[in-house]
């Protein structure tokens, strides 16, 4: 049975300069408006190991949609979005999906500790990049949004 919890309230976000969200994509079935919407107001998305097929997966039927609703041939999957970082181990994801994100402007971060989960990999990196990295604004608000690690819900 394939299910996808409806999180449309999220859709409703606007950005906003004093809040730096940051997006976790982990493998589980997500609505693919509501994560397009997501991505957009986010200031980073990151897309653990396996998941990075399904978004990979998910970007490519939607660009295959776009092209039959609008009738274009001309839009391809590298015009929908990629996320900004693959974090993991990287044992879960297709070669032919990491290949189709080495060529683009997607930031590769090998993590290969066996005690940590995906979604642990993923808030160490955020915490390295905005805390050890000096990123971190105290004027701003931050919210990290974890999409498809809990089951469908999205918290």
């Amino acid at each position: 049975m394939h299910s996808v919890i409806d999180n449309r309230f999220f859709d409703k976000f606007d950005k906003d300069e004093n809040t730096v969200v940051m997006l976790i994509y982990l493998n589980r079935p997500f609505n693919f408006h509501t994560l397009q919407n997501l991505h957009k107001i986010s200031s980073c998305t990151i897309v653990a190991d396996g998941a990075a097929n399904r978004f990979y997966d998910n970007c490519k039927k939607a660009s295959i949609q776009y092209k039959i609703n609008s009738f274009s041939t001309n839009i391809s999957l590298s015009e929908v979005f990629f996320p900004h970082i693959l974090v993991g181990d990287f044992d879960s994801i297709k070669k032919n999906v990491m290949e189709f994100y080495k060529t683009r402007d997607v930031q590769i971060v090998h993590n290969a500790s066996q005690d940590d989960t995906d979604l642990e990999k993923c808030l160490k990196h955020l915490q390295m990049k905005f805390l050890d990295e000096g990123l971190y604004d105290q004027t701003k608000q931050y919210k990290i949004i974890i999409a498809g690690g809990l089951g469908g819900r999205l918290d």
